[in-house]
């Protein structure tokens, strides 16, 4: 098995071990009432919307109309009082949360790498491969 495939396989091994852990679950059920909810999806989609709309005018350097400002307040009023976005969102923060900390550890490991028999290091010999310090 070359490296690469190591590398995929146990990348594999992971995405199984997340989709056990409890948070992901319920992310992902979580999700799919959303998607099943055509008021609490659309409700978001358009609270969404109106706060892009409004950061990039804000961002822009442009006055944001009040009646943006007033439509922007209600949809986070109405988002507010939607017990399926609350925990939709409460749930993906600590999702996200737990996707940083793996990209944190794939990115950073901590500790001493596993030994690895079939590295090849420069001037150690024994191999026709050609490494390139």
């Amino acid at each position: 098995m070359d490296e690469l495939e190591k590398i995929l396989q146990k990348a594999n091994e992971l995405g199984h071990l997340l989709l056990r852990h409890e948070i992901v679950q319920r992310y992902h059920a979580l999700a799919q009432k959303l998607d099943a909810s055509e008021s609490s999806s659309k409700l978001l989609e358009e609270h969404a919307t109106a706060a892009r709309a409004v950061y990039e005018m804000q961002q822009a350097g442009e006055t944001v109309p009040p009646e943006e400002e007033a439509r922007l307040a209600e949809l986070e009023e109405k988002v507010r009082q939607d017990q399926l976005i609350r925990e939709f969102l409460a749930t993906e923060g600590y999702y996200v949360h737990l996707m940083r900390q793996v990209q944190e550890l794939m990115t950073r490991p901590r500790g001493e790498p596993p030994p690895q028999s079939d590295i090849i290091v420069p001037g150690q010999g024994g191999s026709s491969r050609i490494i390139i310090p």
